[in-house]
């Protein structure tokens, strides 16, 4: 027990003293590598923008899939829980896409009330600050499938 101790206390003070060495290291990698760290952030935003996208139309096609199975008009509506929030505590669809509908659509704020749905609905809502990134662009692309999603929604109800 005595050893280890002294062993921590060993490794505390060597890593304190080196404490200074490490940093300039580390800072010396990053200007050495400051070009590829760049490539590699720029192809990972571009990859997730690109894969945002891709899962959002795949969504909007299993939404419309359901609605065609289940014979449902509106999947922003339901006497008990709408067809896009029981997809998505399915895990059918990503709370990303539900986020975007939401943006376009405002469907949420009808369901915060419900017992179930309640955590869900304030989920969806902390979550949509965090997706801004071409929301606006997704939902112009895609507006038909919207559209058909979303029947029975007033067109002037919607932010698209």
């Amino acid at each position: 027990m005595i050893v280890s101790e002294k062993r921590k206390e060993y490794l505390m003070a060597y890593k304190e003293a080196n404490k200074e060495k490490i940093n300039e290291y580390a800072k010396a990698y990053r200007e050495a590598n400051k070009e590829k760290i760049t490539e590699y952030n720029k192809a990972y935003w571009k990859a997730n923008k690109e894969k945002l996208a891709y899962t959002f139309e795949q969504d909007l096609n299993t939404i419309q899939i359901e609605m065609e199975k289940n014979n449902i008009e509106d999947a922003t509506t339901g006497e008990q829980h709408p067809l896009i929030l029981r997809l998505l505590l399915g895990r059918k669809i990503t709370l990303e896409t539900v986020v975007i509908l939401n943006k376009g659509l405002d469907f949420i704020d009808d369901f915060k009330d419900d017992l179930i749905l309640k955590d869900t609905c304030l989920l969806v809502k902390k979550y949509g600050p965090f997706i801004t990134k071409n929301t606006i662009t997704l939902l112009n692309n895609h507006r038909t499938l919207i559209n058909i999603i979303a029947r029975t929604r007033n067109s002037s109800n919607t932010k698209i």
